[in-house]
């Protein structure tokens, strides 16, 4: 796990009315500094003189320093994927989530206090503020009040606690948490921070839950840490051995997860045994020849694969809405305006007039066919790449004529130029699933990936 640690200076104590003059970030990996970045930060602004007495940072000194707009890529960088560690981390935090909100930005990581902590893990100290716990610690502190000194005390403030045992690691959960006997502590350290899925059984073997996550590490280690709802409690208890799979892709640990649920139904998983897609998206000819859509419940329709699932109604209404607009289609062959005349779109000349007539099943029919081609993700065979490499090879998910075939690993020196190919390379074939073709139809709305199209 990784650990950023900051500090900063400001012109003052209220995140909303003050800017940050200076920052200092050391980011640590198994106790060791392996990237670290401070500059001072024009706040744009003139610093208060008691301000200035106090860290001895001056107007003249931020003239010319970057204001934060300019140093905000990297203040990312370096805390991603990290837990953001400060004494006193709420006004630290605070002031940067502030800064980046005002940049439009929502800057969002776990946190860790050493303030905090230090008052749990090493009691009896008269003052816990940095400069009085290190004097009393041997820490050496230089250039109190200014970034990259403060910042420098606090990673040996925060190794001493790693030491005595901070709260996520196992040596803490073995004293702090109910952990079932079989379950070996060093299991928690041999889970990489990487993409896959994960699995919880009981001292029976019984697989009690699946998940998935894209810090596989970070994710087990928070079910066994913190928790007081009696259905975590009991799946604590109940855990004698955890095991993962890294996936490499956030797409096929979505798809692995929602299949293997709903295969092995375990315990704790009973929400996803559910289906995802509740609601579908569906069409039809009518007697005069024209294309229908239409939203049915997917339990209404056993039979029938639908063109599009959606996890409630209103999801499937506002595509369908979207559809209808875009290609102006007809509101009441769409089933979302039941009348026995026009519909609502043909008063507002939005409808060409399919609905009473007054467009022909031919030149109705064309637009909704394209519109087909759209919801079905127009029938085109392609491949989805996105994610990391797993044992140097690369993962990629699969669509043949716009329905999911599953998904496989390719080595990163090859390419794929044929469906044939890509069927070679698939670890398993895909089973007819409701979900999984919601699944990839909303990562491909929302994530960014890399796609491989074939003839």
């Amino acid at each position: 796990m990784k650990y950023a640690v900051c500090d900063i200076e400001t012109t003052g104590g209220n995140n909303r009315a003050g800017k940050i003059t200076e920052i200092a970030i050391f980011l640590l990996e198994d106790g060791e500094i392996i990237d670290e970045f401070s500059s001072l930060i024009n706040p744009e602004r003139p610093i208060p003189p008691f301000i200035t007495q106090l860290t001895g940072i001056t107007d003249a000194m931020v003239e010319d320093a970057p204001k934060f707009y300019e140093v905000a890529a990297r203040v990312v960088e370096i805390t991603k994927d990290a837990v953001f560690v400060a004494h006193n981390v709420s006004f630290d935090y605070n002031f940067i989530v502030t800064e980046f909100a005002r940049l439009g930005y929502v800057f969002q990581r776990d946190k860790f206090c050493t303030l905090a902590n230090s008052r749990k893990l090493i009691p009896g100290h008269a003052s816990y503020s940095l400069g009085n716990l290190c004097a009393d610690l041997n820490i050496q502190l230089n250039d109190r009040h200014r970034a990259a000194g403060d910042a420098r005390a606090t990673v040996d403030l925060f190794r001493m606690l790693d030491e005595i045992g901070i709260p996520d690691s196992p040596k803490v959960l073995q004293t702090k948490l109910k952990l079932h006997p079989a379950l070996m502590l060093t299991r928690f350290r041999e889970i990489p921070e990487t993409t896959g899925v994960y699995y919880f059984f009981n001292d029976k073997d019984d697989l009690i839950y699946i998940g998935k996550s894209t810090n596989l590490h970070r994710r087990v280690l928070d079910h066994f840490y913190n928790k007081k709802a009696v259905r975590d409690l009991r799946m604590q208890e109940l855990t004698a051995r955890v095991e993962f799979e890294e996936t490499g892709s956030e797409l096929i640990a979505l798809l692995k997860e929602s299949h293997e649920i709903k295969l092995n139904k375990p315990l704790f998983n009973r929400a996803g045994r559910r289906s995802l897609s509740r609601f579908g998206l569906y069409d039809c000819e009518d007697n005069n020849g024209y294309l229908n859509f239409y939203i049915d419940a997917t339990q209404h329709q056993k039979k029938a694969f639908p063109l599009r699932a959606f996890s409630d109604k209103d999801s499937a209404l506002g595509y369908l809405d979207r559809i209808i607009n875009r290609y102006q289609l007809c509101q009441k062959l769409c089933g979302i305006y039941d009348t026995e005349g026009p519909c609502f779109h043909h008063q507002i000349k939005k409808c060409k007039g399919a609905c009473v007539g007054k467009e022909s099943p031919d030149e109705y029919n064309e637009r909704a066919y394209q519109a087909l081609d759209d919801i079905q993700m127009k029938n085109e065979t392609f491949l989805i790449s996105e994610g990391h490499a797993v044992m140097d090879k690369k993962p990629f998910v699969l669509v043949e004529n716009g329905t999911y075939k599953g998904y496989g690993y390719l080595p990163e020196n090859e390419s794929l130029s044929s469906v044939e190919e890509c069927y070679m390379h698939i670890q398993k074939p895909a089973i007819m699933d409701k979900d999984a073709h919601s699944i990839i139809q909303s990562f491909m709305r929302l994530k960014k990936f890399k796609m491989v199209r074939f003839e």
